[in-house]
């Protein structure tokens, strides 16, 4: 997103603001997971061998590195293996 599209944001109605952000992330998300599949070799989030504690740690580090984009997908694979709001990563863990 531009500075000419982050200032139009501004200008907008809450709903399209979350529609042009939705718009947005999902199309960055998308790119990055392309980008990490094919180029980097990353496949797997979804399967059993790849841990949740796994994608929590590097859902934590991606936060310290400032990756957002990483954060989002991240966070978006979590969500889909069907973590509960407010659970905590010790609380999921324990869990399975």
């Amino acid at each position: 997103m531009n500075r000419l599209q982050r200032d139009f944001i501004v200008e907008v109605e809450d709903t399209n603001a979350d529609r042009i952000l939705i718009e947005h992330a999902a199309r960055a998300m998308e790119q990055r997971m392309t980008h990490a599949r094919e180029e980097m070799g990353y496949s797997g989030w979804h399967t059993d061998d790849c841990g949740i504690d796994d994608l929590f740690n590097r859902l934590k580090e991606n936060v310290l590195n400032g990756a957002w984009v990483d954060v989002m997908n991240l966070a978006a694979m979590i969500h889909a293996r069907g973590v509960l709001f407010g659970e905590t990563p010790q609380e999921v863990i324990n869990r399975r």
